[in-house]
């Protein structure tokens, strides 16, 4: 399960660096040369997605989503556990038939479009953050998982 985190972290700190990048060779092309180039648009573009979708996926791994804790605190622990275990289950079952399956559908759609300005790049490498982040976030719900379970039987 850390090489699934670790790759997470390499990849948004590679799109992140490399978004910056793009949007700064923007700025300088656009308003020092007067040479705009309207394909680094259409890359920032996709590295943004790309960025957003990964660190999702980093964000439940390191529990930084906005959750229900004022709700949970008050159960007795029990039902807490009954309580995160069942939202986490519907999270997995959501990664995987809407993130998965059905990101891999439109993905497997995205081959035959293409992007505006670059012709050539069809948008499979965009919608393809959807499937990949979903893989993420599906590993990382059934560690959480597991690690829920464990702490629940190792305390009754």
């Amino acid at each position: 399960m850390d090489i699934a985190d670790k790759i997470a972290t390499i990849l948004s700190i590679a799109l992140s660096i490399t978004l910056v990048g793009m949007v700064f060779f923007q700025v300088i092309n656009r308003f020092i040369l007067h040479v705009p180039a309207p394909w680094t648009e259409e890359i920032s573009r996709y590295l943004f997605v790309w960025t957003s979708f990964v660190g999702a996926a980093k964000a439940l791994k390191s529990n930084a989503h906005v959750g229900t804790q004022v709700l949970t605190s008050r159960l007795g622990r029990k039902l807490r556990m009954v309580v995160v275990i069942f939202a986490e289950a519907v999270s997995l079952y959501l990664y995987v038939y809407i993130m998965l399956y059905i990101g891999s559908i439109w993905a497997a759609y995205g081959l035959e479009e293409r992007c505006d300005t670059i012709t050539w790049l069809p948008m499979f490498y965009m919608y393809f953050a959807i499937p990949f982040s979903g893989t993420l976030m599906a590993i990382f719900s059934v560690e959480r998982l597991l690690t829920v379970a464990t702490s629940y039987k190792g305390t009754s």
